[in-house]
């Protein structure tokens, strides 16, 4: 048993790697051509290319890993069947369960790594990313810190409390500095890109002079011409999937950042990731272990492959339709936890029903 378990870990384990480091060659390469129509934007150059695209590596990962893994198993699972190794295995008297377990401890194994990639070094990497890639492109007159936006533009310094999208800012505050200091301070209640230009709303304006006597106002628009764009700002944001796991939990149950039930919905398919990367392995190993059942092998592959693609169908284009209509977030994560775990009972009792009980009814003949 052991030795079994030691075979069909390695062969999962290279298999999987094997996989996943040519959907990483193929993930660099384009997203190298994707950053090269930026290249002479500011001080973004080839080096910065080369940054950019490596420090986003462990994001792409983790979004690719579940499918990586349950394509894994499969071709593992369809060697093994055309070498007739699980026949063999089941003529020791090896059942479904061991192999699952020996499936179970693999995947986790896989898993752990790829939530710690993941979970801990993605976001860190990806937000270093973006941020050198907003200042470099910025000429270095761009910074993010503490969460807020830095701009130096002429003589102003611009302050961005908030980056709602790519086209919406708001709490702008521009300090006006001339050689004798600060003599203007405009605080504009939000902002709106249009028309290659920031439209402020809400602006109230202070002018200082040397005579200590202020004069204030209110405008309520006004056009800002700046660097500020939003192809900047795609580089900047607080998604939920450049957090970690950790900060998310705590602002969850602190409620103090999260602000909508898209974040809400990130937050729990996030967390319950691991569990349906267990059931989908746990069905594919179903698939290929099922003798009795006369089904090619090529039709059990595409049944393998379909229940990730499910999987994601249900996570991007389902998930989003089911909470426009006001579903909420935790029902939404939790029904890709229900149709796996439902999935994997169909199987495992067609399996039970097609193999053990078929067996015992002879053995009794």
């Amino acid at each position: 048993m052991k030795t079994l378990t030691r075979y069909i870990r390695n062969v999962i384990l290279k298999t999987f790697f094997s996989i996943l480091f040519a959907f990483v060659v193929i993930s660099v390469a384009m997203k190298f051509l994707g950053q090269m129509k930026y290249l002479g934007h500011g001080n973004y150059a080839l080096y910065q290319v080369f940054q950019y695209v490596i420090f986003t590596q462990p994001r792409d990962i983790y979004i690719i890993f579940p499918f990586t893994l349950l394509l894994s198993i499969s071709i593992v699972m369809l060697k093994l069947k055309l070498r007739n190794e699980l026949v063999a295995v089941a003529a020791c008297g090896i059942g479904i369960f061991d192999i699952i377990y020996i499936v179970f401890t693999s995947t986790l194994q896989i898993i752990l790594i790829c939530m710690l990639l993941g979970e801990v070094i993605a976001p860190y990497a990806t937000n270093f990313a973006k941020n050198l890639k907003m200042t470099e492109m910025s000429g270095g007159n761009l910074a993010a810190m503490k969460g807020q936006l830095w701009l130096h533009e002429g003589d102003s310094y611009n302050n961005i409390t908030t980056v709602q999208d790519d086209h919406t800012i708001k709490d702008i505050t521009r300090y006006f500095v001339n050689s004798n200091g600060i003599f203007r301070i405009e605080h504009s209640e939000y902002g709106v890109y249009k028309d290659d230009h920031w439209d402020l709303h809400n602006i109230k304006w202070t002018d200082l002079n040397l005579k200590d006597t202020n004069k204030s106002g209110f405008i309520k628009s006004k056009d800002w011409r700046s660097i500020l764009d939003p192809v900047l700002l795609q580089n900047y944001d607080t998604k939920p999937s450049r957090q970690t796991l950790w900060s998310l939990f705590y602002t969850f149950f602190n409620a103090s950042s999260i602000a909508d039930n898209y974040d809400y919905l990130i937050f729990w398919q996030r967390l319950t990731l691991p569990v349906i990367c267990l059931l989908m392995s746990f069905c594919v190993v179903v698939i290929f272990f099922n003798f009795e059942a006369n089904i090619s092998n090529n039709f059990k592959m595409m049944q393998a492959v379909s229940i990730v693609l499910v999987f994601y169908f249900l996570k991007e284009s389902l998930s989003s339709s089911l909470l426009n209509i006001g579903i909420y977030p935790l029902i939404i994560a939790s029904f890709p936890l229900l149709l796996g775990f439902l999935l994997f009972l169909l199987l495992l009792k067609r399996y039970l029903r097609g193999n053990l009980i078929k067996r015992y009814s002879k053995r009794n003949e």
